[in-house]
């Protein structure tokens, strides 16, 4: 199952190319639970399966991005954490995880 990016949630390539995901290549600032989705400005397609992820460190402003699947073959998928917690959901996260249960437990 591939996720789909919303239109309102791409926004134009930029941004650092970021192997280390979670940590600002500029000042090493790492987010709670190593999760920058509250710091997710948007979404770049990159191919069929693969997005680029954007984000900007809220401690020096650093945009940075790294690849994010938008396959759903696991629970985790930033796409999905990104929706939620753009939709002002308190508990985006764990309805991020139980969206894609349900995702996967419809396609068996």
């Amino acid at each position: 199952m591939i996720i789909e990016i919303k239109p309102e949630h791409k926004i134009a390539l930029k941004g650092r190319v970021n192997k280390r995901v979670y940590e600002c290549l500029e000042c090493d600032y790492k987010p709670q639970f190593y999760n920058v989705t509250p710091h997710v400005i948007g979404f770049n397609d990159f191919s069929p399966g693969l997005a680029w992820c954007i984000w900007e460190c809220p401690k020096c402003g650093q945009v940075q991005r790294f690849h994010a699947s938008k396959k759903l073959t696991q629970f985790f998928n930033y796409i999905l954490q990104y929706e939620e917690y753009k939709s002002g959901n308190k508990n985006w996260l764990a309805e991020s995880y139980r969206r894609a249960n349900e995702i996967i437990n419809l396609e068996k």
